[in-house]
């Protein structure tokens, strides 16, 4: 028998093998990193904007912060972790000028 939280993850792609590295995954995370990996997952397929991530990031301080290379670098890192927890497929997808989504 497979959690709720196991269910979802297998609902948007995850095989079985890869849920237990995601809660391996979760841990490396950065705070930051986490955020967005959340908010993608939210918005499971829907286009997440530069601009919602920098407020996921920076919160109330975006505006001043606001650095599309720090975005990228974080996506990047992201990809990576992803990538060292066992899930070889790209489930992060770029759409030039406007942002990133959760591919499943």
């Amino acid at each position: 028998t497979i959690s709720p939280s196991q269910h979802y993850l297998q609902k948007l792609g995850f095989p079985y093998p890869v849920i237990l590295n995601f809660r391996k995954l979760i841990k490396t995370l950065t705070i930051q990193e986490e955020k967005v990996l959340r908010l993608l997952t939210a918005s499971k397929t829907t286009i997440v904007s530069f601009d919602t991530i920098a407020q996921e990031i920076w919160g109330s301080d975006h505006l001043s912060r606001f650095s599309l290379e720090a975005i990228a670098k974080l996506i990047q890192n992201l990809r990576e972790k992803i990538r060292q927890s066992g899930i070889n497929k790209n489930i992060i997808f770029t759409v030039r000028k406007k942002g990133y989504f959760l591919g499943l």
